[in-house]
């Protein structure tokens, strides 16, 4: 029930639960995440994660449906007036590397779906994959696919993290209504 000071810098506390059906790796298996009373750094996480093991897909990599339905209820002492930010996904996650191994720094995963939301202050925005992201577990950013963000009432952003080599890079292009520019991620 109080805060505690993580090792990343980052205030916590309440729960995350966790329920399972059965183990990870096992088609059918389903994973639900939900939160009572957590916080961090006195914003109050809210909502529910849920991952369904889908079997393998006719390349034998197993697939994972994973839908998420939640907000962040800002601490206005914190953030100027607070507010309260909501996020909903439907997404697929294809593990097609690292699944037959017991180190998870090899795990590499193609990602691709739709989310939608709004920010603290009300604005609301949609997402999408046009070509599916590529995330290596043992590295920070995406290395591959294309991401389509777009704020309301204003022109797509898409995002491309391959677009010099597909690389282990902490780079990505941004395009906006016919001009792109390169962009370094943090």
């Amino acid at each position: 029930t109080a805060d505690c000071l993580c090792s990343d810098g980052n205030y916590r506390r309440g729960k995350i639960i966790v329920t399972w059906t059965g183990p990870y790796c096992d088609s059918g298996s389903v994973r639900t995440i939900t939160f009572d009373n957590y916080y961090v750094n006195y914003n109050k996480i809210q909502g529910t994660k849920t991952v369904t093991n889908n079997g393998t897909n006719v390349s034998g990599h197993p697939v994972y449906s994973v839908s998420v339905n939640g907000s962040i209820v800002w601490d206005s002492s914190y953030f100027g007036g607070g507010g309260t930010s909501t996020y909903t996904s439907s997404r697929t996650r294809e593990w097609i590397s690292g699944y037959n191994t017991l180190n998870w720094l090899d795990d590499v995963y193609l990602i691709s779906g739709t989310a939608s939301g709004t920010t603290r202050l009300g604005n609301a925005y949609t997402m999408s994959t046009s070509e599916a992201l590529k995330k290596e577990i043992g590295f920070r950013h995406f290395t591959d696919g294309v991401l389509n963000f777009t704020p309301a009432g204003k022109y797509t952003r898409v995002i491309d993290y391959g677009y010099v080599n597909g690389g282990r890079d902490n780079l990505a292009q941004v395009t906006i209504n016919g001009f792109s520019f390169n962009i370094q991620l943090r």
